[in-house]
């Protein structure tokens, strides 16, 4: 498990199963050290959108072979 900072949020407005589609950009320290972001689309509700604000620190797991596998704790990904 890493811990990940928030850079860029923002609610797309769209919904899939009543959930509200979002993109969010994250900025992580891999395991060799390598600082890098990446850009992700997640399901997020509505009540939980304070808790991905720009700055917040959030819990990620992460494939090391491809940076893209990253998976956001609670959350569903797209």
């Amino acid at each position: 498990m890493t811990s990940a900072e928030v850079v860029y949020f923002q609610d797309s407005l769209a919904k899939v199963q009543y959930r509200p589609l979002c993109y969010i950009k994250l900025k992580f320290q891999t395991e060799q050290g390598q600082i890098t972001t990446e850009n992700l689309k997640v399901l997020i509700a509505k009540q939980n959108h304070h808790k991905y604000k720009v700055g917040s620190i959030i819990n990620i797991k992460y494939d090391p072979k491809n940076l893209k596998n990253i998976l956001i704790l609670g959350e569903v990904m797209l």
